[in-house]
Formats: structure tokens, sequence, C-alpha cells
């Protein structure tokens, strides 16, 4: 068991990752070196691209229907193709609109692509991967880009037009390719399968398989690219050298959009305060000019737009921001949603929307069970690292807990004697070999919290294993790599976040946990890692032989997990006073809940929320944090020992006042005669008020705190409903002397 109370790095959920191994089924219990990497899995639906092209396959809700054409008793047949080789033109039959220019010919190759504006001759074997590529070949569709070879068997590619589409409707143009052999050909040929498109009148695309072949897309690009000048912005590849992509009854449809309305990220963050900018953009593939109504709904923070966008110009594309603004005065872990529209002004009555969500203050970590982090800013790009240490022997990247094979690990935890924990979040740190920093290909996490050892007579006090906790999934900036490959890619980290709710008061606790994700490496749980060590605590893994310690393969040495614990603390205002006085949450600091809306009676017209105390020698530590709120209290007169001071305090409304003063100076507000106010009314504006000042105050610093609220009675320290807190450093005086003249 490692324990690390405060903020280190930590990361990673998993089976076993080792070194030298074939590649490590989803079921397996670990993931070692020499592992493979599996192919990323293809998009069910993309785009648009720059022209505003898109595509979706059968598998999607409003995808197309697979409807297999079959032409080869009715088409023309094209049995010359040899390998590498390119044939036509042929006839479309009607004028196919492609990336802005209509074409009446198309050109078929022998590797598995149809093309415009080409000439007979040699194909290109290699695809390309991705699309768009600006190497030639360009302006094609690819059905099933690969080194292939019909020659031998003199394998067919039919063609026909139809002027009412059997799929569909309008004219079409189908090309099918019947029977294809993977290069070498022959008779003995590895099968690529039986395709086809079908190119319609009104600019549509529709790629069918009825059989992908052997290979099933794993050496091959289907998708479509512009011509060579259009890179980068011109095309969409659904896959491209992606096992399995391809299947049998399998559609894709590529359509241009009318006018697309897109945003470069629909998700961001800010601190409290902050203007967080989202940049949108129209673009008009219709004939004409075209100007769109901007419009928002949903939302409760304040956002902003303009009211109209254009006229955008056929062909273009116009950008523009819509900036929401995170408050003052929330609390950790909230959000906003709001949904934007446009609409076209010449058909309104169908406007496209996007979903955009802006994130405040992130969680406090108040538990961290250990480092993941071996090499800060080692890593690929300037991420961090997390080394498998291969000269200390150790040989797991990280140990299997994929719910889709049963697995699980566990680690142990103690709450301290005299704390009680609140959970209100969990963050594992896990992976899938091949997934890329962008979206988090996880889709779920479940986790149970025992009072004792799983294996060792413990029992479930909170959680299951069927509730999927998974809040949201990120990378984490760290990737886990080995020793000598420290930029390797590979396997990013991501930082999975679980909703919470158990309160654990003291005690030794284990957790146990399992995820799911759309990849077929995994899910990974990389173990603690530390820079010279080898064992790195006490963790368990449970299998289909039971529990069992989490055991590096290589070293034979026993892990520890990484994991974090993290509170959402609600909207409130807290304390400044000096380090010593109950400022701190820790301390069980001074603060005031900020209520939505109207934050009722608060001294002064300003007030914002914070995270938690920040304690600085001269009670300022506040005022630079968000909004300088400290503008309730004015001393009137010097803090004389045996005198009556004055002060102006100025309430936003009617109030409680409760205010201390150390003024013997030991650090604390317990002494008698230090609370000045007692739950004293104040009316709404400048309040002028006198206290008395103990004849034994010491000359010096003292920190005073002032508290309002509705509540009559309220401490020096702890939580409010409702109401305001401001510190402040303040000087006692020696009595002044003065000089009189007798006559």
């Amino acid at each position: 068991m490692r324990r690390t109370i405060g903020f280190g790095v930590v990361a990673a959920l998993a089976i076993v990752a080792t070194l030298g191994l074939p590649a490590a089924a989803s079921g397996q219990a670990s993931e070692v070196v020499g592992a493979a990497v599996p192919p990323p899995v293809p998009d069910a639906t993309g785009g648009p691209d720059g022209f505003g092209y898109t595509f979706i396959d059968s598998n999607e809700p409003g995808g197309p229907t697979y409807s297999w054409v079959d032409i080869t008793g009715t088409g023309t047949a094209i049995t010359t193709l040899d390998d590498d080789l390119l044939l036509g033109p042929y006839p479309v039959g009607f004028s196919f609109p492609f990336y802005g220019t209509a074409y009446t010919d198309f050109y078929v190759s022998s590797n598995g692509w149809i093309g415009f504006e080409f000439g007979s001759g040699s194909s290109a074997l290699t695809n390309q991967c991705p699309l768009p590529d600006p190497a030639t070949v360009n302006n094609l569709i690819a059905l099933m880009w690969d080194d292939l070879d019909p020659g031998d068997t003199a394998d067919p590619v039919y063609y026909q037009t139809f002027a009412t589409c059997p799929v569909g409707s309008g004219q079409c143009l189908v090309v099918e390719y019947f029977g294809f052999c993977h290069y070498p050909g022959g008779a003995t040929c590895t099968n690529a399968g039986t395709w086809e498109a079908i190119l319609y009148a009104d600019g549509k695309i529709l790629i069918q398989f009825q059989d992908p072949g052997a290979e099933s897309g794993s050496g091959s690009t289907t998708g479509i690219e512009g011509p060579a000048a259009t890179f980068p912005t011109y095309g969409l590849a659904f896959a491209c050298n992606t096992g399995a992509s391809l299947a049998a009854n399998l559609a894709i449809r590529f359509e241009l959009a009318g006018w697309t309305f897109t945003s470069a990220d629909t998700t961001n963050s800010g601190a409290r305060g902050d203007v967080v900018n989202y940049t949108l953009t129209i673009t008009n593939n219709e004939a004409t000019a075209r100007t769109y109504d901007i419009s928002h709904s949903g939302n409760v923070w304040a956002t902003s737009h303009p009211a109209t966008v254009g006229p955008v110009a056929s062909g273009t594309s116009q950008n523009f921001t819509v900036a929401v603004t995170v408050p003052w005065t929330i609390g950790q872990c909230q959000s906003d949603a709001v949904t934007v529209s446009a609409a076209d002004q010449a058909a309104p009555g169908s406007p496209k929307t996007i979903a955009l969500t802006t994130s405040g203050p992130t969680a406090s970590a108040f538990y961290d069970n250990g480092p993941l982090v071996t090499h800060p800013g080692g890593g690929s790009g300037g991420a961090d690292a997390s080394a498998l240490q291969t000269a200390l022997l150790l040989s797991t990247y990280g140990f299997g807990n994929q719910s889709s094979a049963g697995n699980r690990v566990a680690d142990d935890f103690v709450v301290p004697a005299g704390q009680t924990w609140t959970l209100d979040q969990v963050v594992f740190y896990e992976y899938q070999t091949g997934s890329t920093t962008g979206t988090s290909t996880f889709t779920a996490t479940n986790y149970q919290i025992w009072n004792g050892a799983p294996n060792g007579g413990g029992a479930v006090v909170w959680g299951d294993t069927t509730t999927n906790r998974l809040v949201s999934s990120a990378w984490s900036n760290i990737y886990r790599v080995l020793d000598t490959a420290l930029t390797d890619t590979a396997r990013p980290v991501m930082a999975n976040i679980c909703s919470g709710g158990a309160v654990l008061p003291a005690g030794t606790y284990w957790i146990d946990w399992q995820a799911n994700g759309s990849l077929a490496s995994g899910p990974w749980q990389p173990p603690i890692s530390i820079l010279g060590q080898t064992t790195t605590g006490d963790a368990l893994q449970y299998t289909s032989t039971g529990w069992a310690s989490l055991i590096d393969t290589g070293s034979n040495t026993v892990q520890g997990l990484p994991f974090r614990f993290q509170s959402c603390r609600p909207a409130a205002d807290w304390g400044d006073a000096p380090s010593g006085y109950p400022t701190l949450a820790m301390a069980n600091g001074a603060y005031h809940l900020v209520p939505v809306g109207a934050p009722g009676a608060i001294l002064g017209a300003l007030i914002d929320a914070d995270d938690d105390g920040q304690p600085s020698a001269g009670a300022t530590g506040d005022d630079g944090q968000g909004l300088d709120d400290e503008d309730g209290v004015v001393f009137t007169t010097p803090i004389v020992p045996g005198s009556t001071a004055g002060v102006q305090v100025t309430a936003s409304g009617t109030t409680l006042l409760q205010a201390w003063v150390d003024f013997n100076l030991d650090g604390d507000w317990d002494d008698a005669g230090e609370q000045i106010f007692a739950g004293q009314p104040l009316a709404a504006g400048v309040n002028n008020l006198t206290f008395p000042v103990p004849a034994s105050a010491v000359i010096g610093t003292a920190v005073a705190r002032f508290r309002v609220s509705n509540e009559p009675v309220l401490g020096h320290s702890g939580g409010a409903p409702d109401g305001e807190v401001e510190d402040y450093v303040i000087a006692t005086t020696p009595v002044e002397l003065q000089t009189f003249v007798v006559e």
C-alpha cells in the first residue's frame, strides 16, 4: 500500500502490459512489453471537410440502408484490367458534381478506386492513408484502394447507368468490382471481395460491400478526395489500414450538405470571471449568397454572439464568436450548456444547432494514492512520460480491468483518525493501446469500496459492479512508454473522472474498479511508477481465478495503483487571515455559501467564490484572487488600548454582524473581549459603529474578522448559508499624547 496525501501526479487503470510477448487480447490480465499496437477504429460518421462533404455508415441512426445492386448480368463489363492499370474514360451517363466540378466521364483503377480527369495508364498501387493526401493520385473515390491484381483471372468491373436508380431516387451510375484478387493474383489469390459505388446525379455517393474480402480493410483506404490543389481541406477517409473496418452488408454514404454549421471545439473551461470564446463556422455550399440568423437557448451563464452572420458568399465560409462568461459566484465542478442555433433566412424552418458546454473551476484533489509520471515533460511533444523501467526487469505496461472479461483491480487507502472523507469524485488513470489523445475511447467505469481486503473478509460499503459512474474522460498529458522509448505515443493515458457520493469515517478501505472502452486492446491500468523502485504497493487483481496480488511479470514484484479522490466544494466566499488562524478548509476555516442568483446581504458591494481560504500575512490573499471584494469595512479611528474605537461597516441589505479582533496577538480570537460584535443588526448601506478596546490590548499588528449572515449565532470559523467574510490586519497604537497650553 502506498499513500500520498496531497496533489501528486497519478495515473492509470488496466490488466498487465509487459515486454516481448504477443499482442494482448482484450480479456488478458496484462499488456506486456512487445505488445502490438492495434489499428484505430474507423469513424461511423465524419466531416464536413473543407468543401462540405460528410459521411455516415449503415450502422448509425440516420445512415443509409444496405441494398446491393447486382449489375453482373446487365452492366457493361471491363475485363481488361491488369496489375496497376487505369482505364477509361467511361461515360457516367449524366453530369456528376464532385468537389465543385461536373464530370461526364470516369476512370477505373485496378487497385480499387474510380476517378476523374486522369487518362488511361499506370495506377498507383500504394493506398494513401489517410485522405486527403497531396501525393498523386487525387480527385477520386476510393472503394477499397489497395494493391490488387485482377489481370491473371480477368476479374471484372461492371458499370451501368440508371435513369431511375434501384436504390434511392433519380439518375445514378453503379460501378461494381466483382470477385477481385489481392496482389499477386492468380487462381490461388487472396480474396479482396466484391463491392460497388453508386454515384447519384445530385452528387451523393454510396459505397457498399457485399464481401469485404480477407483483409476487411486492414490494408486499404475507403474515402473521397478532391483535386490536388485543394489539399489539405478537401477529402474524407472513412477508414484506412484498419482491420475489421469493412464488413459484409456495410453501406457508407458521402454527401454534400447545402450549408454546414461547425465549431472548432464544443467543450471548454475557464476560471471564475473568464470569458470563454468559441469559434463557430458557417460554410455556404448553396448556389447563392445566404444570411443566417443566430440564436441560443438553455443557458444560465451569460452568453453573447452576433444576431446574424452574412451574407456568406457561395462556396465560402464565415466565422463568428460565441462568448460565455464564467460567473464569479460558482462552485467547483459546475458547468453550463448552451445550444446555439443558425437558421438560413431563405429557409428558416430548418435550423442547425451546436451544443457548447463550458466548465468552471475543477474539483480539489485531497488524496493521491501514488505517482505515475516518471519523466515530467520527457514524453512526446513535451508531455509527461510514465516509463516502464526495463532496466530494473519490469515488464508490465498495465494490468487488465476489462469489464468485458470480468477483470478488476483493487488497492487500499486509509482515512486518518478524526477525519471523515466525502468522495465527490474518483479519478482513475487508464489507457487503451492504439488510441489517440483526442476523443477518449473509454465508455464506462464502475467501482466499489470495501471496509477490508476483497480477499480478506472485507465487505462492500459503497458502490457496485454495474453502475456506470464515468462522468468524463480526457487525455491526462501522460504517455505510458518504455524507458528506452520515452517519446512513444501508442499508449496515451486518460484521466477518467467518476461520480462519487461515499462518506467514509476513519478506517482502512479498499477500492476496486473495472472499465470498458471501444477499442480491442484493454482497458489497461498502469501501476504506480517511481524511478529506481520495483515494488510500489500491495494492490490486487481479480481474474477468472479470483483475487491475487498485482505482480509485474518481469521483476516478480507487487505493484500499487494510482488513483485520486476529489471534492467539489460549493460556491463559497472564504477568508484570508494569516496562517495559524482558521482560514483553510482543513482548519475549519470560515466560509459563506454564495447562492445562485442574488447572493443575499453581503459586506460592501462585491463578492466572489473561492475554492478555499487564502491565508496571507496582510490578509490580502482574497484581494488578488478573482474580484477584490474586501470592500465592506473601514476603521475610522486609531485602535488604542482602553479606548473606544470606530468602524464603518457597509452592508448590501439588512443582516447580522459578528466580528472579532485578536487584541492579545496570540493567533486566535478565543480570548475574553475579542468578539467585538455579536449578532449586531445592520441596515442596508453605511453603519457607523463603535467597540471597546481592552486596556490589555497588545501594541502591534492585530488580525480582525468580520462576518455577516442571517444566522443569529455564528462563530469565527466554519460555514454559513449566506453572507460574507472579510479579514483585515490592523494596527493597535499607544495612547496619543496631546499638548495643552495653560494660561
